[in-house]
């Protein structure tokens, strides 16, 4: 039979190996948690540079960008310049010019007008 003594003793074997497996399962825990805190400052430092980086792009790009139109700023101080681009851009004269528009010639207004009705015909 088991003395007092040994049954003490198995107890307190017990105790002890209980005492072990829960600093071991803390241990663990504690271990989880801080692998995956700073793994998870590392993926959200890792989305900040990219972020970065994609802002550094627009930035260089906004600043040539802005370059290019002072370029442009100065070439409007020159009158030859601004006089030329209101003619092209915004279709406006001097006093002293006539306006000439250039139409297609009759022949090709035959082909695209005999082009059209037979679209037309497909159409319906």
């Amino acid at each position: 039979m088991i003395t007092r003594m040994e049954k003490k003793r198995q107890r307190g074997n017990r105790q002890a190996w209980l005492k072990r497996m829960l600093m071991a399962a803390a241990f663990v825990l504690c271990f989880l948690y801080f692998i995956f805190s700073f793994g998870r400052l590392h993926y959200y430092n890792y989305l900040e540079q990219r972020n970065l980086a994609a802002v550094k792009e627009e930035n260089k790009q906004l600043k040539q960008k802005a370059e290019m139109l002072r370029g442009e700023k100065k070439n409007f101080l020159d009158l030859d310049y601004l006089k030329d681009y209101a003619r092209r851009k915004l279709f406006i004269m001097d006093k002293d010019e006539v306006p000439i528009r250039i139409i297609n010639s009759p022949k090709e207004d035959v082909q695209s007008g005999g082009e059209k009705e037979e679209t037309d015909k497909n159409e319906r």
